[in-house]
């Protein structure tokens, strides 16, 4: 949110002191295992236990209606956050291991070996961090492929097209790949009958010692499947014999694309979770503010759509809404009154990746930061959320419509309120009108009211030059030789990919060049005698526009002329002739850039 020096770029928005009363700032530390008593603004819901991994990797439950904070055993056990997720069901009846005898070939109960010619032994079923692993020894010259089944064949209701996780931790104990390629987890298909019609298959697993959690969504593709069977394979090269341990833990077959948290059943009967639901209220809901939320995205998303990572407002309109789309992009709404959402875009969120979003509204702007990169901006119009006591939020849940940020998690959510900085005076004579006179152009051909500008009004004008010398440009008095932004929106849909802008008084200058093509910045330079100090250099994204900030300071006396024209190239001063440019909303105001206010 810098640009230049020490420079804040969010326009019309600035911060003010906690106040009580607002929502959700949980010390991470205190908030896992406590009841909805215990966390002031929170309601946890959830009618069964969950699972979840400790800060020591250690795996545990936590009973109805109590939070559970996950961590990463994987990383180091990394804290991942406040654990969400929908209804869902491990179909592996016995991922406990239960009916398994050591030094023998007695496998868990539902377990088989059913293909390859090789019965593996139980070297040791051990508990330990909270689950239960067995060590199984493949040892022999396989006939084919061995596939180890951990459910019977004629169990788990799939139909042509239905998506399932099959999860588990394994890691290779003892023995090596020798002849062996790789493993995989698996899905059969079977008929009715049931017959084998189809196997569908993860990627390919190279276990090491370390225990290491491994999932792929499996598709099942035979028209005539009436069941699949979750299982594991290991892929002999047929070239003599193998001799490894695998040690496997969790196993897990769920419905859906998404693995969630691990479900440990009484080693008899499937186990369901329960959905958790996680609300709050807030009394009124600020028509100023910034939301602050971190979240780590699942390992894929829901493929009928939105997964809704957090949602504030009344019960009737989700006024701000984050969610994660079924093409990975994270999207805010936010709804003005009740009556004009407007949707950003906020790029890509890859499977696993944390994801901190800064949503903050005042006066007619919306500001999105993610991740501390640069802002995307909307004008909104007049922002004022309705205020009553059926306000409140959710998180990992959207509570219209019952969809879930399956097996994500959210580390912290901050509600604060703001005071908006009343946008500065514009001190262009004239600013949504460049073939008027206080524009002085030359070898510049203007064509006014060519484009939808960003207020919604066809008043953009389109630039473009005759001749390779093209200027354009407006001089302006001064009250101080201090601090001065110059502001533009720029269409994206233009042609013309160089602009170059200036900040010029006297014989020194201050010049940034912008890429329009690609959305960013490009060389910065001072010259001339006495040049003013660049303290803003961006370019900020407004939707279907951006805008182009250009700031200085210590010019050398008050007359200040705000210049552009569309170069050929980065840092160049030969003007193109044959591409063309949309601008509206020019500004130039004392100090740093605030929201956009018309001459």
């Amino acid at each position: 949110m810098l640009g230049g020096p020490g420079r804040l770029l969010n326009p019309g928005i600035k911060p003010t002191p906690w106040l009580e009363g607002f929502l959700i700032r949980w010390p991470y530390t205190t908030l896992n295992g406590l009841t909805s008593d215990h966390v002031p603004g929170l309601s946890f819901s959830r009618s069964s236990v969950l699972g979840y991994f400790d800060s020591s990797g250690d795996w545990d439950e936590v009973g109805v209606n109590l939070s559970a904070l996950d961590h990463d055993p994987d990383d180091s056990n990394a804290a991942l956050g406040l654990h969400c997720g929908g209804q869902a069901t491990n179909q592996i009846r016995n991922p406990v291991m239960a009916g398994a005898v050591a030094a023998t070939d007695t496998l868990p109960n539902f377990w088989s070996v059913t293909a390859g010619g090789i019965t593996p032994t139980v070297e040791s079923v051990t508990t330990s961090n909270g689950t239960t692993r067995i060590s199984l020894r493949f040892n022999g010259t396989p006939s084919a492929d061995p596939i180890l089944s951990f459910e019977d064949d004629d169990r788990v209701a799939a139909v042509q097209n239905d998506v399932n996780t099959i999860s588990a931790r394994i890691a290779m104990s003892a023995g090596d790949l020798t002849n062996v390629t790789d493993i995989n987890l698996q899905m059969e298909e079977y008929s009715a009958v049931p017959a084998l019609l189809a196997t569908q298959s993860g990627a390919a697993i190279t276990p090491t010692a370390t225990l290491k959690t491994y999932s792929d969504p499996l598709t099942a593709a035979n028209a005539s499947t009436a069941t699949g069977r979750p299982g594991l394979k290991i892929n002999w090269d047929g070239s003599g014999a193998i001799d490894l341990t695998l040690d496997i833990e969790l196993t897990q077959m769920e419905s859906g694309p998404i693995r969630t948290a691990f479900m440990e059943s009484d080693g008899v009967n499937a186990e369901t979770r329960q959905a958790q639901l996680v609300t709050g209220t807030i009394a009124d809901l600020p028509d100023e503010g910034i939301l602050t939320i971190t979240a780590t995205a699942p390992d894929g998303v829901h493929a009928s759509g939105d997964a809704t990572v957090f949602e504030m407002g009344a019960d009737a309109t989700d006024q701000v809404t984050i969610s994660r789309q079924s093409d990975k992009d994270v999207r805010v709404l936010m709804d003005v009154n009740n009556s004009n959402p407007v949707t950003i875009d906020i790029a890509n969120w890859s499977d696993g990746q944390t994801m901190t979003l800064v949503v903050s509204w005042a006066g007619n702007e919306l500001s999105v930061v993610r991740d501390g990169g640069s802002e995307v901006l909307r004008v909104l119009g007049d922002v004022a959320f309705n205020a009553g006591a059926n306000n409140g939020v959710s998180i990992g849940h959207d509570t219209s419509s019952g969809t879930f940020f399956d097996g994500g998690h959210v580390g912290s959510v901050v509600l604060q309120p703001q005071t908006a900085v009343a946008p500065t005076a514009n001190l262009f004579a004239v600013s949504e009108d460049l073939s008027d006179a206080a524009w002085s152009k030359s070898n510049t051909t203007i064509t006014v009211n060519d484009a939808v500008a960003p207020n919604g009004t066809t008043t953009a004008d389109k630039v473009q030059h005759s001749t390779s010398s093209g200027i354009v440009q407006e001089a302006i008095t001064a009250a101080s030789t201090n601090e001065h932004t110059g502001s533009v929106f720029i269409k994206k849909t233009g042609d013309h990919q160089w602009l170059r802008v200036g900040l010029q008084t006297g014989g020194g200058q201050s010049q940034g060049w912008f890429d329009i093509t690609n959305g960013i910045v490009g060389a910065n330079t001072e010259t001339g005698g006495a040049p003013p100090t660049t303290t803003a250099h961006s370019i900020l994204d407004y939707g279907d526009y951006y805008r182009v900030v250009l700031g200085a300071e210590g010019f050398s006396s008050t007359a200040i002329t705000y210049f552009f024209s569309l170069v050929t190239a980065d840092g160049g001063a030969t003007e193109a002739t044959a591409t063309f440019l949309h601008m509206w909303g020019f500004k130039l105001e004392a100090g740093g850039l605030t929201g956009y206010e018309p001459a």
